[in-house]
C-alpha cells in the first residue's frame, strides 16, 4: 500500500533590502583617513585580501512550494533525477525472519508532484510545473531496499518504521520476500533513522547513508563465519556385557553400540523458545541425532535396554554447558534421537565450540542373565569434535620471518639519507 502525504507548503520568495555606509574622513595635511585602531587583520579581512580561505556558503534553492517535515512516498519511481547515490557498506540488516539490504540511497534536489501523488502547481507568469523542495531545513532521500525472508521455524515478523524529528511512524510488515523505494523528506543534521524492528528488539539505518548502526544485541548475525556443517560421528566404543544362557547352556556376548552424530552447529542471536540471547551471550543451535541399538550372539532371551543416559558437553572459552538426554523403557533393544535442534547458551565472542558425549547404559536381564561379576550398567564417552568460528582477519603469513631471516640483532653499519638538499 502506497503512504502519500499531501501537505504542501508555499513559501514566498523575500527580497533583503541592501544599505552601505560610505565613510569619508579629510585632513589639513594629505594623510588618508584610517581606523583609529590600528587593527591591520581586520583592515584586510574588510578589502578581501588574506591568505586565509573564505568559507562560502550556496545558498539553499528558494523553493515556493515544499513538502511537509518526515513527508515520504512508498513505491517511487526508479526514473527520478538525482544528484548523488550512496551506496553503503553496512547495508545489511539481519532478524530472525530474514535479511533486509539497503542496495542504495538516491540524494535528491527536488521532485515532481505527479512523481509522488501531491497536486500540481503552476508558475502565474510562465504556466510552467514547479517542482516541490524538501521541508525547511532537511533533505530528500530515496532508500531503496530489499527483503529475503529466512526459513526459521516461528520467527517474528519483521516491521520497518521511520524515526524522524522525534516522531516514529510504521511504514511496512515484512513476512515474506519483498522490495521497495521509499523517498522521504528528512533532517540533513543525520537524526533521521529507519527503524527495524523483530520480536521487541530495534535495529537502527541512518537514512542519509543507508548504513547500518553497531548493535551488540544482534552482532553475531554479521559475524565472519556462524555456520558449520561437519556432519560428523563421534567415536564412541560399543559395550559389551557377557551373559549365560541357561537352556542352551551357552555363553552369550550382548553388545550396545553408539551413534551420535552432529550435522550442523550455528551461531545465532535468537531462538525461538527463548528469543533475544541475554547481553554478552549468544545461543549455539545445535542439530544432531543419535542411535543406541544393542545387538546380541543369540536372538534367545538375550538382555533388553532397561535406560540410559548421557550428556552433549558443549565448550567455549573455558565454559561448559552440556544437554542432557535419558530413557528407560525395558521393551525396546533400541532408541533413536532424530535430527532436531538444541541451543544452548555460549559467550558473544566464542570463536571454538568443542563437542563430546559421556553417559551410561543400564541393561535389565531377560532369559538370560548376567554372568557372575559383570556389572549391568556401563559407561562410555566420545572424543572431541572442535569447530572454529573464526571473526576479523585471521592473521596474516606475511607477517611472519622468511626461511632466511634470522634473529640476529641489526647492525649500526646502515647507510645514512642522502642529503635532500
Amino acid at each position: 500500500m502506497l503512504h502519500t502525504r499531501t501537505t504542501w507548503i508555499r513559501t514566498g520568495i523575500g527580497l533583503t533590502a541592501l544599505s552601505a555606509l560610505l565613510l569619508t574622513g579629510c585632513a589639513a595635511d594629505d594623510d588618508a583617513a584610517s581606523f583609529s585602531d590600528g587593527d591591520e587583520t581586520q583592515d584586510a579581512a574588510l578589502s578581501g585580501d588574506t591568505d586565509e580561505p573564505q568559507e562560502t556558503e550556496t545558498p539553499e534553492p528558494n523553493y515556493e512550494y515544499r513538502v511537509t517535515s518526515g513527508f515520504f512516498y512508498q513505491g517511487v519511481s526508479k526514473d527520478l533525477t538525482t544528484v548523488n547515490t550512496v551506496r553503503p557498506t553496512n547495508k545489511t540488516v539481519t532478524t530472525p525472519a530474514g535479511t533486509l539490504t539497503i542496495n542504495q540511497v538516491d540524494e535528491l534536489s527536488d521532485i515532481d508532484a505527479d512523481a509522488v501523488g501531491l497536486e500540481q502547481k503552476y508558475d502565474e507568469a510562465t504556466t510552467e510545473i514547479l517542482p516541490y523542495g524538501p521541508a525547511e531545513g532537511e533533505v530528500l532521500r530515496v532508500i531503496d531496499f530489499a527483503f529475503v525472508a529466512s526459513d526459521t521455524e516461528g520467527a517474528p515478523s519483521t516491521d520497518l518504521s521511520l524515526k524522524i524529528n522525534g516522531t516514529q511512524t510504521h511504514v511496512a510488515e515484512l513476512r515474506g520476500s519483498d522490495a521497495d523505494r521509499i523517498l522521504l523528506s528528512v533532517p540533513a543534521d543525520g537524526s533521521a533513522q529507519l527503524v527495524v524492528s523483530s520480536d521487541g528488539h530495534d535495529q537502527f539505518v541512518d537514512l542519509l547513508t543507508g548504513e547500518r548502526a553497531d548493535d551488540p544485541v544482534t552482532a553475531t548475525y554479521y559475524r565472519d563465519v556462524t555456520r558449520q556443517e561437519p556432519h560428523h560421528v563421534l567415536k564412541i566404543d560399543s559395550s559389551e556385557f557377557q551373559t549365560w544362557l541357561d537352556w542352551l547352556e551357552q555363553d552369550i556376548v550382548d553388545t550396545v553400540s553408539y551413534d551420535v552424530q552432529i550435522d550442523s552447529v550455528e551461531l545465532t542471536p535468537w531462538q525461538p523458545e527463548k528469543g533475544w540471547a541475554p547481553e554478552g551471550r549468544t545461543w549455539a543451535a545445535i542439530d544432531w541425532t543419535y542411535d543406541i541399538n544393542k545387538s546380541s550372539d543369540e536372538s534367545w532371551g538375550d538382555l533388553r535396554i532397561e535406560s540410559f543416559q548421557f550428556d552433549l558437553a558443549v565448550n567455549s572459552n573455558d565454559e561448559q554447558a552440556a544437554i542432557s538426554i535419558a530413557e528407560a523403557d525395558t521393551s525396546r533393544s533400541s532408541f533413536d534421537g532424530p535430527g532436531h535442534i538444541d541451543y544452548v547458551s555460549v559467550p558473544v565472542g566464542t570463536t571454538t565450540l568443542t563437542l563430546s558425549v559421556a553417559g551410561q547404559t543400564t541393561m535389565v536381564e531377560r532369559e538370560a542373565t548376567l554372568k557372575e561379576g559383570v556389572d549391568p550398567t556401563a559407561s562410555f564417552s566420545s572424543g572431541e569434535l572442535a569447530l572454529d568460528f573464526p571473526d576479523g582477519d585471521l592473521p596474516s603469513t606475511e607477517d611472519e620471518p622468511a626461511e632466511d631471516e634470522t634473529d640476529e640483532p641489526a647492525t649500526d653499519e646502515t647507510e645514512a639519507p642522502e642529503d635532500a638538499s
